[in-house]
């Protein structure tokens, strides 16, 4: 996958509403910098066009291409979920095995639910939405491990993700998870892929394809 066919499929069939917000959530947190276009000035196209223009920084910045800026934006996301998920059960001896919890098993399954060779898109489109819904769980859990996990789309919040992103932390609790001061750095770049691939999933709801 490449960055001009990433966003030529999730950019230009939003429709006005969710195009605005996208264009708005994106320029209020500065994920994408702006020099001297006003932001009421973007048509769709041309904000795909800057969108463009963005990511071909980050491959310059990083020295990764497209896909590696998509396995980094993967990784992220495994990195702030893996741990919170309750584990399988052991089972006990001449005990009948108990249940793995819905939550493990969703998560088992992204990293091949992710490998869609027949259609790249749909399994980073199927991976993201498992990923939000286990992590907004996660979120209303105060952090704490996950045994289940809401799957419903209306319940995501995306400032709430984002949030608890900015919020994450390492090193006992002293440094950021994501150093997101430069904009060009692949820590931005994962949210500016969480942002488009939120919306990209809610144009599916809306056409009812998702």
């Amino acid at each position: 996958m490449n960055y001009v066919d990433f966003v030529r499929t999730t950019i230009k069939g939003l429709d006005t509403e969710l195009f605005h917000y996208l264009k708005e959530i994106l320029l209020a947190y500065e994920f994408i910098p702006l020099s001297i276009i006003k932001k009421e000035e973007f048509t769709v196209l041309g904000f795909a066009e800057k969108l463009c223009d963005y990511f071909e920084k980050v491959e310059l910045k990083t020295n990764r291409d497209f896909d590696k800026t998509v396995e980094k934006y993967v990784n992220d996301f495994d990195s702030i979920i893996k741990e919170r998920i309750a584990q399988e059960p052991k089972q006990r001896k001449n005990r009948e095995k108990p249940p793995i919890p819905r939550a493990r098993k969703y998560y088992e399954e992204i990293s091949v639910i992710r490998e869609n060779r027949d259609d790249p898109m749909q399994g980073l489109l199927d991976y993201s939405r498992i990923v939000f819904c286990l992590y907004m769980s996660i979120i209303k859990n105060n952090f704490k491990k996950i045994k289940d996990f809401d799957y419903a789309l209306k319940n995501l919040s995306l400032a709430e993700i984002i949030k608890a992103m900015r919020e994450e932390t390492i090193l006992l609790g002293k440094k950021p998870r994501f150093e997101a001061i430069d904009p060009y750095k692949s820590d931005r770049s994962t949210f500016v892929i969480t942002v488009i691939m939120f919306f990209y999933m809610k144009s599916k709801e809306v056409e009812g394809k998702y």
